[in-house]
């Protein structure tokens, strides 16, 4: 098998749940994933000879990301999902994890492109501060002040919308 694409037999499942979770959406997750991986395969030199092959890809998956948003002249935002009530608890229980989830993605779908990439980052790839700052490009201060903007905006919203009767979701500082 070819390195490249025992590499992409890899990486593949983690680059997809990344794309996934910054785009929320599965097809154009896909498609940044596609373009990523074949962007990485034209510089496949560079890419096999990095120090951390795997944390290039990530970079090169947020570049392709920030890249298509930047292009686009409109912003989606998706559409909210309500709750039904269920006699049945274990159907009930789900029905409201399934609309917090949707609520928490609404939010953080309003979130300027910068804090939502280094929130899922942070939270989704447990990254630290200093990868994250390398895979952006920024520095670290400034990663800080987009997750603190962030999260802060997540409460926000959150409280908000669990004051107009939305399910109740808990955004807590990491320590």
């Amino acid at each position: 098998m070819e390195a490249f694409d025992l590499f992409v037999e890899q990486q593949f499942d983690p680059l997809m749940r990344l794309a996934r979770v910054l785009t929320g959406n599965p097809t154009e997750a896909e498609d940044v994933v596609q373009e990523s991986l074949l962007r990485a395969h034209r510089k496949w030199d560079q890419v096999s000879t990095a120090q951390h092959p795997a944390a290039y890809m990530r970079r090169v998956l947020v570049n392709v990301h920030h890249s298509r948003r930047r292009s686009r002249r409109w912003i989606e935002v998706p559409l909210g999902v309500s709750a039904t009530s269920s006699s049945d608890s274990i159907h009930h229980d789900r029905g409201k994890d399934h609309a917090e989830e949707q609520a928490l993605r609404q939010v953080i779908a309003l979130l300027p492109m910068r804090q939502r990439t280094a929130l899922v980052l942070r939270y989704y790839e447990e990254m630290e501060i200093r990868e994250i700052a390398d895979a952006m490009r920024l520095k670290p201060s400034t990663v800080r002040s987009n997750l603190s903007r962030a999260l802060d905006r997540l409460r926000k919203e959150l409280a908000a919308a669990t004051t107009q009767g939305g399910e109740s979701c808990v955004v807590s500082k990491r320590p």
